[in-house]
């Protein structure tokens, strides 16, 4: 359904340009999950604004992206943000007004988007939050944001995500700040969601292995370049790639520490990652020779057969 082909964004300001994402390619189909994984500043949170036009004014954008095989445009997003591609914010705390009851914040999302009545509106979203397994909705809708666990504010912000029955559903760190127990609940709340409405959805995180046992699809993203991507099943089990099996190891902190030159586009070199890399050796210095197989992609010179 949703596919983005060769995407690479630049931002610009008064002093430097600084290219945040470099030729990454990944695709959605329906009824699957799309893990996009990588640490902070990696580019997941610039591709997911990028599918939804999102992103500064000052921003050059390469490539291009298409939903149910049509282009998309600036004048199209503005038709589909919100119905057929829904998006969950980093930080789902500010989502939401304080100031205003939950119930009327969901009304108000039926309101600008259809023609139902009032008493429709009010069936659609409980009948929404009944699906997400919502014991108490009346309590729930009676109440301000502030008044709901972490938790409970994630499960009302992704039933008022999916109330128009989205195709695409981007989650953008839905876990990042709830306990462990919430984070499994709630990846297994995504995982249904997907098969009862044959949802396509794109979740980012920077814990590969929180999403492993939920992902489909696992693209994994270094410096705004894809390392890594085919199938959960194969990368969690025999990872290629040096990037994803330190993810995978449990090594976030690197010994060397390169600063990331920001003057320029991008430093000169063959390989993002070969400044981190304990493989590295000299045939890193040549062209990548990126390993391209069905269903799978490794950008590595040293990537194992």
């Amino acid at each position: 359904m949703l596919n983005i082909n060769h995407l690479s964004v630049t931002y610009h300001n008064s002093e430097f340009a600084t290219k945040a994402v470099n030729d990454v390619s990944l695709a959605i189909s329906q009824s699957e999950i799309v893990g996009l994984v990588g640490e902070s500043g990696s580019g997941k949170t610039t591709i997911a604004n990028s599918i939804l036009d999102l992103l500064p004014e000052k921003t050059e954008i390469a490539g291009k992206t298409f939903f149910d095989g049509k282009e998309l445009s600036k004048r199209t997003i503005q038709t589909i943000r919100g119905k057929d591609i829904s998006y969950i914010s980093q930080n789902f705390y500010t989502s939401l007004d304080k100031n205003i009851r939950v119930g009327k914040q969901f009304d108000l999302i039926l309101r600008s988007n259809t023609t139902l009545n009032r008493k429709a509106r009010k069936e659609k979203i409980c009948q929404i939050m009944k699906e997400l397994n919502f014991q108490n909705v009346e309590e729930v809708l009676s109440q301000y944001p502030f008044q709901l666990s972490g938790g409970m504010l994630q499960r009302v912000i992704i039933a008022m995500a999916i109330v128009l029955r989205p195709k695409i559903l981007i989650a953008d760190e839905p876990t990042s700040a709830i306990d462990s127990m919430s984070k499994n609940s709630l990846l297994t709340l995504l995982a249904g969601l997907k098969e009862k409405f044959d949802l396509g959805i794109l979740i980012i995180s920077h814990d590969l292995r929180i999403i492993k046992d939920y992902a489909d699809t696992l693209v994994v993203l270094y410096q705004g370049e894809v390392m890594e991507k085919g199938k959960n099943s194969n990368i969690y089990n025999s990872p290629r790639h040096p990037y994803t099996k330190m993810l995978l190891e449990s090594k976030p902190d690197f010994k060397k520490k390169v600063l990331r030159e920001k003057k320029l586009l991008r430093v000169k070199q063959k390989c993002v990652f070969s400044p981190y890399c304990p493989e590295c050796n000299g045939v890193c210095n040549s062209d990548i020779k990126a390993v391209i197989e069905e269903n799978y992609y490794c950008k590595c010179n040293v990537c194992k057969y």
